[in-house]
């Protein structure tokens, strides 16, 4: 559009008037809250998914639930460090982890009852395995009786 007024101006012989200028637009794409630490070049090795959708629903929770928001981001930081467990078990663990976090920001009348059930054995059995993972077994439970 500049362009062609330019060109009609030096058609006619008036001087240049100051051309249209149009703001460029600014995205704002939100805060962006990294709670969950993943060290040691596993980051690769874990769903970027899983860690994203965790650390959306860490951010909404910290906002009404401080402590269980915490417990989960201790589970999470921890499943990801250990080093003992294959990729394949700590991703089925983040996704458990991802799920009971939905569930508990859900209302107690949407929540799935057997699901968080089943999320929960699998996570303690899980962790079991691992000895550096059997200190997390209380806070998995913790979080299993908050949802139920």
């Amino acid at each position: 559009m500049n362009f062609l007024r330019n060109q009609i101006e030096d058609t006619f012989g008036v001087p240049r008037t100051e051309g249209i200028r149009l703001p460029q637009p600014t995205y704002y794409l939100g805060n962006t809250n990294n709670s969950v630490n993943v060290t040691d070049s596993i980051v690769g090795t874990i769903n970027t998914g899983v860690v994203e959708s965790l650390n959306n629903s860490l951010s909404n929770m910290a906002i009404n639930d401080g402590l269980t928001a915490k417990q989960l981001e201790t589970l999470v930081t921890t499943i990801g460090a250990n080093k003992e467990l294959a990729d394949d078990i700590k991703e089925g663990m983040l996704e458990s982890v991802t799920f009971l976090a939905d569930q508990v920001q859900a209302p107690a009348t949407n929540r799935n009852k057997s699901m968080i059930k089943a999320a929960v054995s699998n996570l303690k059995t899980s962790l079991a395995t691992s000895s550096d993972l059997v200190t997390l077994i209380p806070i998995v439970l913790e979080i299993g009786h908050k949802i139920l």
